[in-house]
């Protein structure tokens, strides 16, 4: 019977409450808080790999995996290796993905062995 006292207080505290919560204050005044997105789990935080580029451009563009797949023409699971990190991305894939990133990911020129770099 002690508790009865308290839970009646209590009670009565959230039914003033709600009596206060639907009376308008400062109806003039509206203002939004904004703030970025967080990202995601899957977002990239070091870019370690061709397939970390790759993944952090797709998300940035809100792009499926399919759909990055059929413009780098690769296959979907293909795709999925290279952002997991298994493998690696094959020398013909290489000029699609830097058109796609936009940047060349690794800025070291690379030279065939037959050529000279004189």
């Amino acid at each position: 019977m002690r508790c009865r006292p308290w839970i009646l207080r209590l009670d009565r505290g959230l039914a003033a409450d709600m009596q206060r919560s639907f009376i308008p204050a400062l109806p003039f005044f509206r203002f939004e808080l904004t703030a970025p997105k967080p990202k995601t789990m899957t977002y990239p935080k070091e870019m370690k790999v061709l397939g970390d580029h790759v993944r952090k451009r797709r998300l940035d563009l809100c792009l499926l995996q399919r759909e990055v797949g059929e413009r780098l023409g690769a296959d979907l699971k293909t795709l999925v290796s290279w952002e997991r990190q298994p493998s690696e991305p094959s020398f013909r894939h290489l000029p699609a993905i830097v058109a796609f990133l936009g940047y060349d990911p690794d800025p070291r020129v690379r030279h065939s062995p037959n050529v000279s770099t004189e």
